[in-house]
């Protein structure tokens, strides 16, 4: 994977005071700020040899707490950069936060709380010396419900992906980080991710990801494209069978050699510096000597050892109830004085062998409530809050009897009155369950996926073969799915989910008022093309009219039980007749989180941008709205919308 770090010396923005931002989508960076960062870019780049560009561009490997660097080039005042890993924790430290995993915040739909997460994921990944976070994650995007990295990402849904990412860019680099979104693209499953040496000596190749031009553009690039426009820098993966990852050096030299004239023969290429090793150089020569030889700033401490948590654990906690999703309740919850607590599962007590055990027996080891998932992504745990030990802490204080049995596997489903999918990864878990409980915080997640009733319902493997590999080019993921994952391949099939996208139940009930929705053009019917006009000049995130917002959807929800809660309406949209094979029947193209008194209503305003409504044109090359009538639809999940009307936007 290549890191491709546009602007990151510029963009590293201080900010001493916290503040929850909701940032809209139409919220432009401005040109200002782009084109200036350009200038002292420029500026620095013609400065450099040819070593240092290559050098640049390629980094180096982990050094000391980096997981990577960029070298310091001390002749320029450049004093390098550190690249930390994890998208929910900052990966081979101690003290700091295990943070909710991706799929959690976004199901909590709620953007403030996204942004919150960000930030102290920020403060963290500063306070540990970082300069770039590796992450957030958006690829893989969830494309099979077994994908191994799906936890990292915010679900299979474009839009939600793409607010969820940016509020988590915004998030962080106001905390003083720059992010590094990845895995640019279509990176969707974790089988064959690298090459690999067969035992008859054959080279099997990292498997390619094959995707059409529309796919890429209209599903697995929108929520990158939020988060490039959002300011962030992009981590690279393979896909189409681009160039390998050994070749990225050599492509660079042969890239910046012509582009610069600078004339040196393919066998006169210089390398990369190799990696700079922190800890080893100040064994070797002394702190001193390093700083004095311009190895290291001189304000360089080791970060290894300082806590960063501050009171981080209270936005977990938070996180961890919202991102919670109550799908099934017969009037059970919440729980009023119950004198004996059952607690039941292999997920719900503490891990018997400790959080860290012998990497040959975890993969057998199932026992133990899950915080966070492993590989590149996982973190250290200073402190995990089990939903067993929650309840023991709860029924201490109300006096009830607690009876566990947590060395099993939970098999029944239908017989059960109330059901909590438990936050998929977070080290406040326990808490946050019985906060949901206990009634003290009333449920607001919602599913940000769909959960099939039988594996089989799920969609195309995720992998083409099983079995041994005589081909080096065996390894290939067709995407002839097109668009249609997760909820729009259910609606393609017309397959009955058990629980569908966007669903989620709390401790009152919600309406459409009168089941209607107003929609209306922002600018006059005749004002509006079927294109972006081509002459504007592109910003991150593209044409700047594709951020334009075109259309408002108004509705009205109402609390029609007897307590208060989050009210999450959502919109859907479907394109006109006539719209290309392969376009799915709805998307999702707004939600709002309100909180609603009992009895009470709530005015909901959505805007539409240009991008929501326009497709992705193969031929043209653009985005291009359909002429005729789209179907706007607002309800609480993808197949609850009683709310519906048809409105045309161009001619």
């Amino acid at each position: 994977m290549l890191g491709i770090f546009k602007g990151s010396l510029l963009l590293l923005g201080v900010h001493s005071a916290y503040a929850v931002r909701h940032v809209s989508r139409s919220e432009n960076n401005g040109t200002r700020d782009w084109d200036a960062a350009a200038v002292i870019a420029s500026d620095f780049v013609s400065k450099l040899t040819l070593d240092e560009k290559v050098s640049m561009i390629t980094g180096n490997s982990s050094a000391g707490n980096c997981i990577g660097v960029i070298t310091p080039i001390p002749r320029l005042g450049f004093q390098g950069l550190c690249l930390l890993d994890g998208p929910a924790a900052i990966n081979r430290v101690d003290l700091v936060s295990i943070f909710p995993s991706g799929i959690t915040a976004a199901a909590t739909f709620d953007r403030d709380l996204i942004y919150r997460r960000g930030y102290a994921l920020g403060e963290e990944f500063k306070g540990k010396g970082g300069h770039v976070m590796l992450g957030p994650s958006t690829g893989p995007m969830g494309r099979h419900a077994l994908g191994g990295r799906n936890w990292e990402g915010f679900g299979p849904d474009p839009y939600l992906a793409g607010i969820s990412i940016a509020q988590t860019v915004h998030g962080v680099q106001d905390a003083g980080v720059q992010t590094c979104s990845k895995h640019y693209i279509a990176n969707e499953q974790e089988t064959q991710r690298s090459n690999t040496n067969q035992t008859d000596g054959t080279r099997a190749e990292a498997i390619s990801a094959n995707v059409d031009d529309r796919t890429i553009h209209e599903l697995y690039l929108w929520s990158f494209t939020d988060a490039i426009k959002a300011g962030t820098t992009v981590l690279d993966a393979v896909s189409n069978g681009t160039v390998s990852e050994a070749r990225i050096d050599q492509m660079v030299r042969n890239i910046m050699t012509p582009y610069y004239f600078l004339g040196q023969d393919a066998e006169d290429y210089p390398t990369a510096d190799p990696a700079l090793r922190w800890v080893t150089l100040i064994q070797e020569v002394g702190l001193g000597a390093a700083k004095a030889g311009g190895f290291l700033p001189d304000d360089f401490v080791f970060e290894h050892g300082r806590d960063v948590r501050g009171d981080h654990a209270k936005v977990i906690r938070e996180m961890g109830a919202a991102g919670t999703v109550l799908v099934k309740n017969n009037n059970t919850l919440p729980l009023s004085s119950p004198k004996i607590i059952g607690v039941f599962g292999n997920d719900a007590g503490d891990m018997t062998d400790g959080f860290y055990r012998p990497s040959e027996v975890s993969d057998s080891v199932n026992t133990g409530t899950m915080i966070i998932g492993g590989g590149s992504g996982t973190g250290r745990a200073s402190y995990i809050v089990s939903p067993l030990k929650a309840m023991q802490d709860k029924a201490a204080e109300t006096g009830a009897e607690v009876l566990y049995a947590t060395n099993n596997e939970l098999l029944a489903r239908n017989d059960f009155r109330g059901i909590y999918p438990p936050p998929e990864i977070c080290v406040e878990s326990g808490n946050s369950i019985v906060d949901l409980l206990w009634g003290d915080v009333a449920p607001s997640g919602r599913l940000p996926y769909t959960v099939p009733r039988n594996e089989a319902d799920a969609g195309p493997p995720i992998v083409n073969i099983t079995g041994p590999v005589s081909d080096p080019l065996a390894w290939q993921a067709d995407f002839t799915e097109g668009q249609l994952i997760d909820y729009r391949h259910y609606d393609a099939q017309n397959i009955e989910p058990l629980y569908e996208f966007g669903f989620g139940l709390t401790y009152t009930t919600f309406a459409i008022g009168d089941n209607k929705i107003d929609v209306s053009l922002v600018k006059g019917n005749s004002s509006v093309t079927a294109l972006p006009d081509a002459s504007l000049k592109t910003q991150p995130g593209g044409n700047l009219q594709l951020w334009d917002e075109l259309v408002t959807v108004k509705a009205k929800a109402t609390n029609t039980g007897d307590r208060a809660a989050h009210a999450v309406p959502q919109l859907n949209l479907s394109y006109p007749t006539g719209a290309p094979e392969g376009t799915p029947q709805k998307v999702l193209r707004g939600f709002e989180k309100v909180m609603i008194e009992s009895g009470a209503s709530a005015d909901v305003e959505f805007g539409v941008l240009r991008r929501d409504l326009s497709l992705w044109d193969v031929v043209e090359q653009d985005w291009v709205i359909p002429g005729g009538q789209f179907t706007f639809r607002v309800g609480f999940s993808s197949r609850d919308l009683p709310a519906e009307t048809m409105f045309s936007v161009v001619g």
